[in-house]
């Protein structure tokens, strides 16, 4: 599928002095034919290109976001002049637990101009953080993630006299006709963002994380 492993492979292709190859059923006859065949009779369309074919594409029709997508916006090139004068937003999802991150993204436009990463940081570390990017960037828009660490890096921000609205994704969707939850909705607006010409950071990790979700 179109996952971590995914990236690897492209990765390999792109590093000299990494190895990568790929052989399909019908390049190696290490199955005969007859064999293949009979296999594909229990195997769905999705599942022959994907095991027999070696299609990373196959299962791209139950992502939201597919990998080409995120590719072609990480090779987007924006500056501060493509975007003057549109609002800033921030975005802060704070670590849940061991080795979870804390992102914080800067996103003016159509560019997400900054991703901040952060791990083994308490709630006052990361409202402190959060603290620095306002001061910075003096976005209009501050959604932070409520979830369990979340509410307490909300509590003291707002202690601190900085208001941030608190997004809880399992909470209605806007929209809740087309989406079960808030999550689905940021999901396929995000999608509908990358259509429309969104550039974001080139990291392995947000592309892989854009791209697994059903």
């Amino acid at each position: 599928g179109q996952n971590q492993f995914y990236e690897m492979y492209q990765l390999a292709q792109r590093e000299a002095d990494w190895f990568s190859c790929l052989y399909r059923v019908d390049e190696t006859d290490v199955l005969s034919e007859a064999e293949v065949e009979d296999m594909k009779k229990t195997m769905t369309e999705m599942e022959i290109r994907q095991e027999l074919y070696c299609d990373f594409s196959a299962s791209a029709s139950d992502v939201v976001i597919p990998i080409d997508l995120v590719s072609e916006a990480v090779k987007r090139e924006l500056v501060p002049g493509a975007v003057d004068g549109q609002p800033v937003v921030l975005g802060v999802d704070v670590a849940r637990f061991g080795d979870d991150r804390t992102v914080i993204t800067i996103r003016q436009g159509l560019w997400c101009r900054e991703q901040r990463v952060f791990s083994g940081l308490d709630t006052m570390a990361v409202a402190e953080r959060v603290i620095i990017a306002i001061n910075e960037f003096h976005p209009a828009g501050r959604f932070v993630d409520a979830g369990a660490m979340g509410a307490g890096v909300i509590d003291r921000l707002r202690q601190l006299g900085y208001y941030v609205s608190e997004v809880n994704f399992g909470a209605a969707a806007m929209d809740n006709d087309r989406y079960a939850n808030i999550r689905a909705e940021m999901y396929f607006k995000a999608k509908e963002w990358l259509e429309s010409g969104g550039a974001i950071p080139d990291d392995r990790k947000l592309k892989t994380e854009l791209s697994v979700v059903e």
